[in-house]
């Protein structure tokens, strides 16, 4: 059941904050401005997140409260919902394939491990870690998901816009780090996260199936970590 409050406003914002990155971070390349289109578009996978995040709250599939608060403001939380985005935002071939099977009836009973891993680090380990203070290690929580709650995007985001100095004042990495291909592939995956996001807020998500599942799995994992409004 959705909520009574419309968060449609704040769903468009972020949609219309995010284009306007992913804009800035598509002219660049031409002008040999990697590092910076690597960051803008970063940046505009945030948002996009945030709009996913805020349409499942206004959908009802999770409650609004102070630990989504937090999620929204946190940039590993962010890159954490990027995996679920990737899992749904497919190309429309794909698409196509899992709607034929779901035609079929062929069983869609568990999320990918990827996708999983993600859903239990975000409730699990940042919520309870923003909450609370603290969070239980959970050392079978592997692979991109746990990279991302580690912090990896965002030095690779830190790294495209500052140069860094060692404790013993040497030269780290920096933007110079970030090459033409890196850029690019994080502009195509934002156009991804843009299209994904867009079309959840207008309820017309081609992969129907996994995002069904993957709203029933929110929901239950969610339940737990609900906090009153505020």
């Amino acid at each position: 059941m959705a909520n009574d409050y419309s968060w449609g406003d704040a769903i468009e914002a972020c949609l219309e904050n995010g284009d306007a990155l992913l804009s800035d971070a598509e002219c660049l390349p031409d002008w040999e401005r990697y590092s910076t289109s690597f960051a803008l578009a970063v940046l505009a996978q945030e948002e996009f997140a945030k709009a996913f995040l805020l349409h499942l709250v206004d959908r009802g599939v999770i409650k609004w409260g102070a630990g989504i608060r937090h999620l929204l403001t946190h940039h590993h939380s962010k890159h954490l919902v990027g995996v679920l985005i990737d899992w749904l935002a497919v190309p429309l071939e794909i698409a196509l394939e899992r709607a034929q099977a779901s035609v079929r009836g062929d069983p869609l009973e568990y999320l990918p491990a990827e996708v999983a891993w993600a859903v239990n680090i975000l409730s699990h380990k940042k919520l309870d870690q923003l909450l609370h203070g603290y969070a239980l290690p959970e050392p079978e929580w592997s692979g991109k998901a746990r990279k991302l709650a580690e912090g990896m995007l965002d030095r690779q985001k830190q790294a495209a816009l500052y140069v860094s100095v060692s404790p013993k004042g040497r030269l780290g990495r920096g933007p110079k780090s970030i090459g033409k291909a890196q850029a690019q592939f994080e502009i195509e995956r934002s156009q991804r996260f843009s299209e994904l996001a867009a079309d959840a807020h207008g309820s017309r998500v081609l992969s129907h199936g996994e995002y069904r599942l993957l709203c029933d799995v929110l929901a239950a994992v969610f339940a737990d970590n609900a906090e009153g409004a505020d």
